[in-house]
């Protein structure tokens, strides 16, 4: 199970999904979401639903903390 809060609330993520106009940047917001909504509570879940590696995920959520 990750450790990471996600500040964001459901609502604010969703805008924020609806305003990303590029691919990448809308696969991080929706990593996000998965997390806050309990979609997703491991790495490897992330990898599986958004396609990318672990290392990339590792890198989003390093980056979003």
């Amino acid at each position: 199970m990750l450790k990471i809060e996600v500040a964001e609330s459901v609502d604010q993520l969703k805008e924020m999904l609806e305003k990303q106009r590029y691919d990448t940047q809308r696969s991080k917001v929706q990593v996000l979401w998965w997390l806050k909504t309990g979609q997703a509570q491991q790495v490897n879940q992330l990898t599986h639903l958004s396609g990318y590696h672990r290392t990339t995920i590792s890198s989003w959520l390093s980056k979003s903390r």
